[in-house]
């Protein structure tokens, strides 16, 4: 065995055969823990994508409800009226006394969002609404949505838009007549 001034082993010489090996010891290796660490970005990934797909599920389902509550409040509208706040059909078909006005809707929306630490995501939603208004005596009777209308977890969420202007048109008129002052009493 050798050893060198510091007094440490370097090597050992084996003698076999008349011929000489030099053997040195096995390398030490500390003790890692070889599971994968999570990385910063896959935590943040957890946390954030969760909260941007509720924002998303949020306007989804707010659509959803005004679509909704148009099938009850354009209910008896005048043809006029709805006309005025949705604008030309893309289809009108008359049957006697009975008027079928439909309005299409698309939507292909792609959202992106791009968070430094976690780079880029992207997000793919897309539908189509077609609103069937029935208007019978030039008055609506009955609303229909049909297509590729629901969004996830907000059904008729597409067809929002079609009826997203009368709905604010609606709202102001009430906002306007309950504002509105009284009427001073009439003196005879």
């Amino acid at each position: 065995m050798t050893t060198h001034s510091g007094g440490t082993v370097a090597s050992r010489r084996i003698r076999s055969g008349g011929a000489r090996f030099r053997v040195k010891p096995a390398a030490v290796r500390p003790i890692v823990d070889e599971r994968p660490k999570p990385r910063i970005y896959d935590r943040m990934t957890k946390a954030v994508l969760p909260s941007l797909l509720l924002l998303l599920a949020a306007c989804a389902v707010k659509d959803s409800h005004l679509a909704h509550e148009a099938e009850t409040r354009l209910m008896g509208m005048s043809e006029v009226d709805l006309e005025s706040c949705l604008g030309v059909p893309d289809q009108h078909s008359s049957f006697g006394d009975v008027d079928i006005l439909t309005y299409y809707a698309t939507s292909t929306s792609s959202d992106s969002y791009s968070i430094p630490i976690i780079g880029g995501m992207s997000f793919g939603n897309g539908g189509y609404c077609h609103a069937t208004f029935q208007l019978k005596d030039k008055h609506v009777t009955q609303i229909l949505y049909s297509g590729e209308k629901n969004a996830t977890g907000a059904p008729d969420a597409y067809c929002a838009p079609i009826v997203r202007t009368c709905m604010a048109h609606l709202q102001q008129m009430s906002a306007a007549s309950t504002s509105a002052p009284a009427a001073p009493p009439s003196s005879r």
